[in-house]
């Protein structure tokens, strides 16, 4: 059954597991409930190779390095219907906190939301071949895996599943989910147009060349349409200023591929809100044409839209702009999520007051305010001021 999300405005920290772990988990939180006053903490529980330098003074290692991975570890008995298993973060090695932290967030009365990266899992696709995404040239990549696949698409549903079970989380967000622009860049002697960038990053994989052709998609044509787009590029240098939206039109045999793709990707979606028993906040796309998913079309399958907003591009302004289109696609702020960098992108903390203060006047969902392990401490003043007056606005 559907999770409607909550009518009160929400204002969340978002944390890295190991910094509230570094930090020690008690004098992490008591630090954030004392000196930001944020009703929730989100954590990242799939996380990418980083590095981060952190401000805190005497918590070590003071560059913290990561290859990635799982945040938590797995339950075998969540991924059954799948050769997929997570990947467990390498400075985890075979602790857990994640249930600690939990626990101790709801001593604090904090709600605990948690982030999945879907497909930008380059833990798994380096592990799993047949998972990643290929090019029409069959090369694979290194990042990037394939939600038609059904072992990945059934290792996302494990993964939903196995949070909701053992970790009982409010709300899960889910990025990522859907195919990227470009997965890599590698060296090129010429600049790709918009054309040949969109055909590079479409799926050629095992999993989509059967499933598509079973389904009647003429994959040959497919193929040999995007394979000499490419080609032609590649020998004379020369690209089309063409947009894919009008290539996709002119070549109907890829606009039947690119309809039964969104139609895969409706399915994943849907799959995910079956499996997902807490609120589910699904992150903002790029283009169908280019991810996939359509959020537009499988709205009624998550419970709020999150964007991303930089407050130093004008403050309230900033917010007013992205909310209002962000209702293109959501249609009622009270399903709008805002994130909000408290760090780089954000000059003084009357910036970050005004966006945060706009957010909860225009009757959003919640924001999401990043990242407590990156920010001078000096800044978890700033956060107390917004969400003070933030909430005192929402009343």
């Amino acid at each position: 059954m559907m999770v409607m999300p909550e009518l009160t405005f929400q204002s969340n920290l978002c944390c890295y597991l190991w910094d509230l772990v570094d930090h020690g988990i008690d004098d992490a939180l008591d630090r954030i409930q004392g000196e930001t006053g944020v009703t929730g903490l989100v954590i990242d529980l799939h996380c990418p190779p980083l590095e981060q330098i952190r401000p805190y003074p005497g918590v070590l290692p003071r560059t913290f390095r990561t290859q990635g991975g799982a945040q938590f570890q797995s339950e075998p008995v969540c991924y059954a219907g799948t050769r997929i298993r997570p990947v467990v973060a390498d400075w985890l090695r075979k602790r857990n906190p994640l249930k600690s932290v939990v626990d101790a967030c709801r001593q604090r009365g904090f709600r605990v939301g948690g982030r999945l990266t879907a497909c930008e899992h380059p833990v798994i696709a380096l592990r799993h071949d047949t998972a990643a995404v290929r090019d029409v040239f069959g090369d694979r990549s290194t990042r990037r895996i394939c939600p038609i696949n059904p072992d990945v698409a059934e290792y996302f549903r494990g993964l939903v599943d196995d949070l909701n079970a053992n970790y009982g989380l409010d709300s899960l967000r889910i990025g990522q989910l859907g195919f990227a622009p470009i997965h890599e860049r590698p060296q090129c002697g010429f600049s790709l147009g918009p054309i040949e960038s969109w055909l590079w990053s479409l799926c050629f994989c095992e999993s989509c060349r059967q499933l598509a052709s079973r389904d009647g998609i003429d994959m040959d044509a497919v193929s040999k349409r995007v394979s000499a787009t490419l080609e032609q590029a590649l020998q004379t240098g020369s690209c089309s200023n063409d947009m894919p939206e009008a290539f996709a039109e002119r070549h109907p045999e890829l606009g039947a591929f690119l309809e039964w793709r969104s139609q895969q990707m409706h399915n994943c979606m849907i799959a995910l809100r079956r499996a997902c028993r807490c609120t589910l906040l699904v992150e903002e796309h790029a283009p169908s044409i280019h991810s996939g998913l359509d959020v537009r079309a499988v709205a009624h399958a998550y419970d709020a839209y999150s964007i991303a907003c930089d407050p130093g591009d004008g403050g309230a302004q900033a917010v007013e702009r992205a909310v209002r289109d962000a209702l293109a696609v959501c249609e009622q702020p009270a399903r709008l999520a805002l994130r909000l960098d408290a760090g780089q992108g954000c000059p003084d903390h009357d910036v970050l007051v005004a966006a945060v203060v706009q957010a909860a006047r225009m009757g959003c969902h919640s924001v999401d305010i990043g990242n407590y392990g990156l920010l001078p401490p000096v800044r978890l003043e700033w956060i107390r001021q917004a969400v003070r007056f933030a909430h005192r606005e929402a009343m």
